[in-house]
């Protein structure tokens, strides 16, 4: 197969792109991606391209000599923080062309301060943080309006003109579309979009910092069609290499608030001695088909986020509340892994399995240490049926944190915070989160699930990614030490 290197540069002198993008531009299939990706490190090696955030390429000859994202302060000038982690390039002010704050840019070394940092100019926006700024609005006496953005790093007034306004009130807060983008020449100008409420409405903060960061708030019509089509019907679903665990004392164990049940477990005394663990995770890539609508938005979104009283799921709500969360009495498919332990809480074996399952009950990590921690009468009264379970669950994770302990682990058992809400959303405290043996009996199940897959990869020699701590700088550990002896 041959490859017009030169129509590579042109195309991403155009716009940078991923290698998948630039193989569906050039007609290439995945089967070919390989080869086209060693193209494109070869083009980085010689200077030609250059690789920016996001696994994105661009012609160096049309981005100049730096690419990054922009940071302005707010007393006007800036710096471009390098995708190839060299030194930041100090931007002044009349250098920023029509730059934003947070925007990805293309800039050109110009000089060598006294100091030996880099002055730069930028050539050229890459690519736009976002094209919504939210601030605070006031009408002006022609009709129209200014908005102060409320992120000072944009140093400027957005001006409004009469009938972009959506009849916004002075003092709101408001999300508009930036139409014009400001330069040393041009105000900004813009659009209100939306009116997200005065400041001290409960709920506007949490409005604001989903506009900021440009989180989606609805799924593409074509994600949610997708996701309707799926069978809900468990008659439907494969059972085919298929375990079947509805008869187990299966459970999840989950917050006061929890709204999605993505994992369970299961602890059962062995015939003989020791226990066998089952650690159930909802199956969600059965229903999600690799590059489907539904992958495709889950890769854009990367996770689900999370703020007091509210979830953006990755997810639409068929999967996340539905057919992936682990509801009691419901069956659903896990992937999952079991493992067996001696009396000592020493693994004996692990496998792996695709398997079904029917929560028993969906517990909470108060209740539980109610059960296990406490054994207040009433709350163990009132799971007669569980009890075996809950109780060998808890022998079991002892055993499993004294092992840990024995390893050298450190268990740094911190307090969270809670936000708690009144009914309209507005906070009402933050207090400290209890941590019980409840949340302890969960972790060491997770971390031994986590263990086990990590185990097998390793002698299966897979190539893996790891999260590796480095070791810890000597000096640090002995004032950390000493820290501890005062």
């Amino acid at each position: 197969m041959t490859i017009d290197e030169k129509e590579i540069l042109g195309r991403l002198s155009e716009q940078p792109q991923t290698v998948r993008e630039l193989a569906a531009a050039l007609g290439m299939g995945p089967a070919e991606r390989p080869f086209l990706r060693r193209i494109v490190r070869r083009l980085v090696q010689s200077g030609d391209l250059v690789e920016m955030r996001g696994r994105r390429f661009g012609a160096k000859s049309a981005l100049g000599d730096v690419v990054g994202r922009f940071a302005r302060h707010r007393a006007g000038f800036g710096f471009v923080n390098p995708d190839d982690g060299s030194d930041d390039l100090f931007i002044r002010i009349g250098a920023q062309g029509s730059a934003l704050h947070g925007d990805v840019v293309a800039a050109r070394e110009i000089a060598r301060r006294a100091d030996g940092k880099r002055e730069g100019r930028i050539v050229r926006v890459v690519e736009r943080a976002s094209s919504r700024v939210s601030g605070v609005f006031y009408e002006t006496a022609s009709g129209g309006g200014i908005v102060e953005p409320l992120d000072k790093g944009f140093g400027f007034e957005i001006v409004v003109r009469r009938g972009d306004t959506a009849e916004a009130k002075s003092g709101e807060i408001v999300s508009l579309s930036l139409e014009v983008f400001p330069d040393e020449q041009h105000a900004a100008k813009g659009r209100v979009v939306e009116r997200l409420g005065r400041p001290d409405e409960p709920g506007v903060d949490v409005e604001v910092l989903i506009r900021k960061y440009g989180f989606p708030l609805a799924f593409p019509d074509e994600t949610l069609a997708e996701a309707d089509a799926l069978p809900t019907d468990p008659k439907a679903w494969p059972r085919e290499g298929r375990e079947d665990f509805t008869g187990d004392d299966v459970v999840t164990i989950d917050g006061e608030s929890a709204k999605d049940f993505d994992d369970a477990i299961c602890v059962q005394r062995r015939p003989g001695g020791g226990f066998r663990l089952h650690v159930h995770i909802a199956d969600v890539a059965h229903f999600v088909a690799e590059d489907g609508a539904l992958d495709r938005e889950a890769l854009r979104r990367g996770t689900s986020v999370y703020f007091p009283g509210r979830c953006l799921p990755m997810l639409p709500e068929q999967l996340s509340n539905g057919l992936c969360s682990l509801r009691p009495d419901e069956p659903r498919l896990t992937q999952g892994t079991t493992i067996d332990y001696d009396e000592a809480g020493a693994v004996v074996a692990a496998r792996f399995h695709r398997g079904i399952i029917r929560s028993k009950a969906r517990l909470t990590y108060t209740e539980v240490a109610r059960i296990v921690e406490e054994r207040d009468p009433a709350a163990r009264a009132f799971r007669p049926g569980l009890l075996p379970m809950l109780d060998a669950a808890a022998e079991l994770a002892g055993l499993l944190a004294d092992r840990r302990r024995a390893r050298g682990a450190v268990d740094f058992d911190l307090p969270e915070p809670q936000i708690l809400l009144d009914l309209t959303g507005a906070t009402t405290d933050i207090v400290s989160r209890p941590r019980n043996l409840a949340h302890r009996m969960v972790e060491e199940f997770m971390l031994a699930a986590n263990e086990a897959v990590a185990d097998l990869l390793v002698r299966a020699e897979v190539p893996t990614l790891y999260r590796a701590h480095e070791r810890p700088d000597p000096p640090r550990v002995e004032r950390a030490a000493l820290a501890l002896d005062a």
